[in-house]
């Protein structure tokens, strides 16, 4: 299980070096933990899509494989649910364990149908991309699998804000180009 560490001041809460809204979680009330809890651990990928991501960002529960967050990244994009940036922070962060090989995985199963929401990607923005060193964003290797490959379902919907940061990236002139 992953465990985070977390600090709060009067309305933010800082998880793992991002900061997020304290009332991300607010209103949402789900019944995930205990069934998951239940179903723990058998087959969880029966029930994944009965919940939301934002369910998920929540709950307290973060033990999924990769191939359980394909399918619930499955099951959730196309339908069109609009999550804040907060919401997809915290699902990110919570899931970054399994994430890089889930995204490896969904970028090359899943045909996108409809443009998801700048919200997913300014998510993992902050959790991941952020975070590349500079070693990193000199990395061809790096640079390539991670914009061609795990970012590329998400990268037509990106916002202003994602472009923005990636413009004070220090990217090499060949990873400049992959990007």
């Amino acid at each position: 299980m992953i465990t985070t560490t977390a600090t709060h001041n009067s309305d933010n809460t800082t998880i793992a070096n991002a900061t997020v809204p304290i009332n991300s979680c607010q209103d949402v009330n789900s019944q995930l933990d205990s069934v998951m809890a239940q179903l723990w651990p058998g087959n969880v990928s029966t029930v994944l899509c009965n919940f939301s991501i934002p369910e998920f960002a929540c709950a307290s529960f973060a033990n999924l494989s990769s191939d359980d967050l394909v399918t619930l990244l499955a099951c959730k994009l196309p339908s069109g649910g609009i999550y804040s940036k907060e919401i997809w922070e915290l699902f990110v962060q919570k899931f970054s364990a399994s994430l890089e090989e889930a995204l490896d995985k969904y970028s090359n199963e899943t045909p996108l149908i409809r443009l998801p929401s700048p919200s997913i990607l300014d998510g993992i923005s902050v959790i991941k991309v952020n975070k590349f060193s500079d070693a990193e964003l000199k990395n061809v290797t790096f640079i390539t699998t991670w914009f061609q490959i795990r970012l590329r379902p998400f990268l037509a919907s990106a916002s202003t804000d994602f472009l923005s940061s990636l413009s004070s990236k220090n990217f090499s002139c060949q990873t400049y180009q992959v990007v």
